[in-house]
């Protein structure tokens, strides 16, 4: 699991425990209430029941991203690095192998074949340089959804930090039947701050991967348009003979 994935498991827990604390100690407070003057702690038990449906909203919204969208940033990376180890360095070696340069038939080989065969490299060459190039690409792409995701996380983790200390600041206020009423907008209005916040992630994230989402399809694009062949020469390279009649400049030694 990502750190700040995990820190922020951490801080709903928190949040969990505190949030527990706040209502047994509102409820241990309005118990001491007598039943003759249960009119009058109406407004608090409708406070601490509209806390609890906003409680609900705030469970509703983290625990979607902690168990069915949490992502993997770090597995996104590596998946770059991988495109990047297992396709686009290897394939970017073999095309500077098959470099003209490199080839003994550059140097030994001449005919209309060998000319044939040497217009032909430099494209093979260029395609296998082409994949590396998309290769970055597709690990530039995952490794910018990776940070959008960590940023989002980060961007939840102080949004949870600031509510733990609104519920700690609630707890304290909620000492007595008389200030009992002062914690529950303290309360309330954090409540509707971290799902505004967490709210407020989401879309700034939403906007990246909409970004990431364009660059991948135009990746895949160029993917397909590299084709499933091997570059080839129109000509015959494979006619060696000599006796056919034609006009081949293969001999027999």
């Amino acid at each position: 699991m990502n750190s700040i994935a995990a820190q922020v498991d951490d801080k709903v827990d928190e949040i969990e425990v505190k949030i527990q604390e706040f209502f047994a100690k509102a409820n241990d407070i309005l118990s001491w209430v007598p039943d003759s003057f249960s009119h009058l702690i109406d407004p608090i038990k409708k406070g601490l029941r509209d806390i609890s449906q906003k409680m609900q909203e705030f469970w509703k919204d983290v625990k979607r991203f902690l168990v069915t969208e949490r992502g993997d940033p770090d597995a996104l990376k590596r998946a770059g690095e991988q495109w990047m180890n297992q396709v686009g360095n290897p394939v970017h070696d073999t095309a500077g192998d098959i470099a003209l340069p490199e080839l003994r038939t550059y140097l030994e080989w001449d005919g209309r074949a060998a000319e044939a065969y040497k217009a032909l490299v430099p494209a093979q060459a260029e395609g296998l340089k082409g994949i590396k190039g998309l290769a970055e690409q597709l690990r530039r792409s995952l490794t910018n959804l990776g940070n959008a995701i960590e940023s989002f996380w980060t961007a939840v983790l102080i949004a949870l930090g600031a509510f733990v200390v609104a519920i700690v600041a609630a707890i304290v206020e909620a000492c007595g039947i008389v200030t009992l009423p002062a914690a529950i907008p303290t309360l309330l209005g954090a409540v509707g701050a971290v799902i505004g916040l967490i709210a407020t992630a989401v879309s700034s994230t939403m906007s990246v991967v909409d970004t990431i989402n364009t660059e991948q399809t135009a990746i895949n694009q160029k993917i397909r348009d590299l084709g499933d062949e091997w570059t080839r020469s129109s000509a015959d390279l494979s006619d060696a003979t000599a006796s056919d009649g034609d006009t081949s400049n293969w001999r027999v030694d």
